[in-house]
């Protein structure tokens, strides 16, 4: 063997070792398309023993197959992407369709009349599809392309919301819509029936409804497929939908994006709503998106003997990063709290003067300036003790609730790399890693000044390994280790994970002691956070075997 193919060996045993070692279970999800056909000759026979040869032209990567003895040829696990179809026989012209486009869990048929002669004839096929939904095949739903991910609007700027545009998805109200991201309702399913996927893998938080991972950079996805019904028997679990997004792989040439999104109030208009409330303008907000993308050929060490040290990954190994902040600052309205008016102060401080009970001077330092409002009540403070020694009656004071605005805000660094290596014209690797990780300072406020922190951080890790074993198998294995990892509610000062987040101090009042000598317990909290959460990671390795059999394609699942 020659030295400089020994890496590659090295490279490709190494990951056969690690998805063999991997032992939890998944369905086998695809997330590539098919091509599929028959060819014919003038008189519409069909034509056996012919040469199918497709090319993707972002990365010049070819696959090739024969059309068995009835004339039918078909390729799967195809990378999404434009193709080019050509199609040779002895005694006929050669046939090039061109402008193919490959969609995820989708056939592409190309069917192909062959005219005797020897040149060439080229077509333009150009099968982009011009309408979302799906016609031509038994499962409900629909693709979107990269175009329509950028160009559609979705002012979550979460993808998995276009499904909202597909016949029988609604949006779910009450209380089934607690969880992440969009929460849908699939034909009448509760959106906890809903399947989340990542290039065919799982990406379902096992905590709550929802995706565990919210890609939400439309410059790193390459399309977003939403099955409604009737999907196949490779796509399990989900009694709703399948919702899929496929991330972007780099090509033969340098590509890259920049972008750079503002939300704020002053572009947005004076809503009903606002007017009923008496507000004069919307409600202040700023939110800045800002990210890029690059992708091309990954230069490659080479080896052998003399030549260039670093080698060009053209045609063979290309790569793909995509980075993306979120700066989300805004002015949150509590829930209303019930504190002492003006006279339930006044009244606190003639029992109570400043430096007779430290309680007392600990809440009303804490509530400031904060004053009961609407829906009077009153507390009784009980008995206790005069100056005599005798208990007497401490009457009551006046209590009224009261809203409490402070400012909210959220940091999100979301990055996606992933690279895609072809070993050879059997084999193919691709490794792709998304790592998400959030701060919100002050999400929610139990009572004045007792404020509720959130921080995580979501992963998701996916290797493939495609083997094309000859015209007739193509076999597909993929581990993919997932989750929610570092779940931190709430953030304690001085946290070295987060030393940036600002804390205000915290505390919490119970009310009054039944002797109504002083207020009942009333700490000042360290905020200790709870126990970290995590949604415990899942690993998953799926095996989709493809076999084709004159008409038949078999699709045998092997689950480990």
């Amino acid at each position: 063997m020659k030295l400089h193919n020994r890496p590659t060996l090295v490279l490709l045993s190494a990951a056969l070792l690690l998805m063999l070692a991997c032992g939890a279970t998944a369905f086998a999800q695809t997330s590539r398309g098919t091509i599929n056909g028959i060819v014919k000759d003038p008189a519409g026979a069909v034509v056996s023993g012919a040469s199918v040869e497709i090319v993707n032209k972002a990365t010049n990567q070819k696959r090739s197959t024969t059309t068995n003895e009835d004339g039918l040829y078909r390729l799967d696990a195809v990378d999404l992407g434009d193709y080019d179809l050509t199609i040779r026989a002895t005694g006929f012209k050669t046939v090039t369709n061109t402008g193919i486009q490959v969609q995820a869990n989708h056939i592409t048929t190309i069917d192909a009349q062959l005219e005797v002669g020897t040149t060439e004839v080229v077509i333009d096929v150009t099968s982009a599809p011009s309408e979302i939904l799906q016609k031509d095949e038994p499962v409900r739903g629909g693709n979107f392309s990269t175009t329509q991910v950028q160009n559609l609007p979705t002012s979550t700027l979460d993808p998995y919301d276009l499904g909202r545009l597909l016949p029988g998805v609604t949006t779910a109200t009450g209380g089934a819509q607690f969880g992440n991201a969009a929460q849908f309702s699939i034909n009448g399913q509760r959106p906890r029936g809903n399947n989340y996927l990542i290039d065919g893998t799982e990406n379902n938080d096992i905590s709550v409804t929802g995706p565990a991972n919210q890609i939400n950079n439309e410059d790193a996805i390459q399309e977003v497929s939403v099955q409604t019904g009737l999907f196949s028997a490779e796509f399990g679990r989900a009694g709703g939908g399948v919702f899929n997004i496929i991330t972007k792989s780099g090509g033969n040439d340098f590509h890259g994006t920049m972008r750079w999104l503002i939300l704020s109030e002053r572009f947005d208009a004076l809503t009903n709503g606002n007017r009923l409330n008496g507000l004069t303008r919307p409600a202040v907000y700023t939110e800045n998106v800002a990210g890029g993308t690059i992708g091309g050929p990954l230069p490659l060490p080479h080896f052998g003997e003399g030549g260039p040290v670093v080698k060009s990954g053209k045609d063979r190994t290309f790569f793909f990063f995509a980075l993306q902040f979120d700066r989300f600052r805004s002015t949150a309205n509590f829930g209303a709290f019930r504190v002492p008016t003006e006279n339930g102060v006044a009244q606190l401080r003639a029992l109570f003067p400043a430096g007779t009970n430290p309680r007392v001077d600990l809440y009303l330092n804490a509530i400031g300036s904060a004053r009961g409002r609407t829906s009077l009540n009153t507390i009784a403070l009980g008995t206790g003790p005069n100056g005599a020694g005798a208990n007497v009656a401490r009457g009551s004071i006046e209590t009224g609730l009261v809203g409490i605005s402070a400012p909210s805000l959220s940091n999100d660094r979301q990055w996606i790399f992933r690279v895609d290596h072809k070993v050879n014209d059997h084999h193919q690797l691709a490794f792709r890693y998304t790592d998400d990780n959030q701060i919100f300072p002050a999400t929610a406020m139990n009572s004045p000044f007792f404020t509720r922190d959130f921080s995580g951080k979501s992963r998701n890790f996916l290797v493939t390994h495609t083997w094309v074993v000859n015209s007739n198998v193509t076999n597909e294995l993929r581990v993919s280790p997932y989750g929610l990892i570092d779940f931190h509610f709430p953030i304690s000062p001085g946290d070295p994970k987060h030393p940036a987040v600002p804390h205000r101090q915290e505390l919490s009042s119970t009310g009054y002691d039944d002797e109504g000598q002083r207020l009942a317990h009333v700490p000042l909290r360290g905020r200790v956070p709870q126990a970290d959460r995590a949604a415990a990671p899942a690993l998953q390795r799926a095996r989709l075997v493809l076999l084709r059999h004159r008409r038949r394609l078999h699709r045998p699942r092997q689950l480990h």
